[in-house]
């Protein structure tokens, strides 16, 4: 299991102060684990008067992403859908990264131009396609081995 710290804080007129409310943890879907099903059914974890929480998490290893809805006792609620690390250490709820929930990969890798791919039919075509446009990947069939 991996530890996840969260902080909840709030704005004041002089300044900020703790946060009151609850963390609700529920894996994204059901899956199988060792011939058992493990359903997603969530649970809730309450933060302490500083507004903040320590529980446990248990690593999603690319199989499934927790979905974790911050429910602020005074205000509007929000979702993240998240991976979670195989970590001995403590992670921090603010860094934990985003992941779509359909592909399980960060939005940042498939709206940025990070993975922009581009397939051509030969190269000559991969490499014109790939001077004009020196950031995105090109790839074509190659033929022989």
């Amino acid at each position: 299991m991996t530890q996840v710290h969260i902080s909840l804080r709030r704005y004041l007129p002089d300044g900020e102060s703790a946060a009151y409310g609850r963390v609700r943890c529920a894996p994204d879907r059901r899956r199988v684990d060792d011939h058992r099903i493990i359903l997603p059914i969530p649970f809730d974890v309450i933060l302490d008067d500083n507004g903040e929480a320590l529980f446990d998490l248990e690593p999603t290893r690319e199989l499934f992403a927790w979905r974790l809805t911050v429910i602020p006792a005074e205000s509007s609620s929000f979702e993240r859908t998240v991976e979670v690390p195989d970590s001995t250490e403590t992670e921090e709820f603010a860094a934990l990264l985003d992941v779509d929930p359909d592909t399980l990969i960060p939005p940042a890798l498939t709206t940025g131009p990070l993975m922009r791919v581009h397939w051509a039919e030969t190269e000559d075509d991969a490499f014109a396609y790939s001077s004009a446009h020196p950031d995105e990947l090109v790839l074509y069939e190659q033929e022989g081995a």
